[in-house]
């Protein structure tokens, strides 16, 4: 099965301007517009925030799901009619595969959420597969958050000033 992370690239904004009550709305109308697919051994579900997963059953062949994240990011993508408003989000999202990207739930979730963050960063509004390459950088990257969250900064670092000039 592959594992897809949805995240709502706007949402924010929308619930800063017309507020949680239109918020939460919109995310109840992206809920039932995915569902609304009725794609076959697909199961989809809030996470969190303005996260949606999605996971898919069966051994899909990388452009099947390419084409499936496709298919879910031009759904969620349409206008949605909200109080006399038409509100629209983007959407980026990232798969992995089990088990060839992972055998644990995390393991899964960690390395879509990995490819979900390409995706907002490289190639927003699409959906980006994770890639067995990316695992070194994706372990670097969360060592040095792990690191910059656990360690002791005020006992880690300081501040030196050092005095600038120009002799006249």
């Amino acid at each position: 099965f592959w594992m897809g992370i949805f995240d709502l690239d706007g949402f924010k904004a929308i619930n800063d301007v017309y507020g949680h009550v239109v918020g939460d709305t919109l995310l109840c109308a992206v809920v039932e517009r995915a569902t609304a697919l009725n794609m076959p051994g697909v199961s989809f579900g809030r996470i969190g925030g303005d996260e949606f997963i999605a996971i898919v059953e069966g051994d899909l062949s990388e452009e099947e799901i390419e084409s499936f994240g496709a298919e879910v990011i031009r759904s969620i993508s349409l206008p949605y009619p909200v109080d006399m408003m038409e509100l629209s989000v983007g959407v980026s999202s990232g798969f992995s595969q089990f088990p060839s990207m992972g055998i644990s739930s995390a393991q899964l979730y960690e390395k879509a959420d990995f490819a979900l963050y390409k995706a907002k960063t490289l190639r927003r509004g699409r959906c980006v597969l994770f890639n067995t390459n990316e695992d070194e950088e994706m372990k670097q990257a969360i060592a040095i958050e792990r690191e910059l969250r656990e360690g002791e900064l005020e006992n880690e670092m300081f501040l030196l000033f050092q005095p600038q000039f120009s002799p006249k």
